[in-house]
């Protein structure tokens, strides 16, 4: 049997402190850590619009400008803009109070940009068509029964 003496006692006392305090600022540490990583991840992401889309485009009657962020459609009758004109954007809330969706790009080719949580969006692809480049977008006609083009050619 071992008999410990004064001084003995007194560096396993010491010891065990040392060892409990170590401890305690590394349980520290490690909430300090945790803490700063969810306020990181706490900020959203943004939604982008895909690369190939961006500029401004015409069409006989409509004017869409696609930027990295956002989405905007607006409609022309004789030359004049009209009331019909809409946008959405990736970094916040518009007017409107509707946020921006981007798919990822269909076997086809084709992305779909609308409204968050809204319907399906508008399917756009980057082509050639006469010579030029033009995103190409494509709809139902149901009095012919028969898919109809639309091209929005570069600005």
């Amino acid at each position: 049997m071992q008999v410990f003496n004064e001084l003995g006692d007194i560096d396993v006392i010491k010891r065990f402190k040392n060892y409990i305090i170590i401890g305690f600022v590394a349980v520290i540490a490690l909430i300090g850590m945790s803490a700063l990583s969810q306020s990181a991840s706490a900020h959203s992401k943004y939604t982008t619009t895909p690369t190939s889309l961006r500029g401004k485009w015409v069409s006989k009657t409509q004017y869409v400008v696609i930027s990295k962020y956002e989405f905007s459609v607006s409609s022309y009758k004789h030359g004049k803009k009209s009331n019909d004109t809409w946008s959405v954007s990736g970094k916040r809330k518009t007017s409107s109070g509707y946020r921006l969706s981007v798919s990822k790009k269909s076997k086809s080719g084709y992305y779909r940009l609308g409204i968050a949580k809204g319907e399906s969006g508008w399917p756009l692809k980057r082509t050639h068509h006469k010579g030029k480049t033009a995103l190409v977008t494509f709809g139902w006609n149901p009095m012919t029964q028969k898919v109809i083009h639309s091209y929005f050619y570069k600005k």
